[in-house]
């Protein structure tokens, strides 16, 4: 029992970064031009 949820917990972990990738692209993204005056 205890080797799915390791494997449920990398799956997971590569998920979250994935999406934390994602998110700090778009605020980059987001913040570039217009908040710069």
């Amino acid at each position: 029992m205890d080797a799915p949820v390791r494997e449920y917990d990398s799956q997971v972990e590569k998920q979250s970064k994935r999406v934390f990738g994602l998110t700090v692209i778009r605020n980059f993204a987001n913040s570039r031009p217009k908040n710069n005056r």
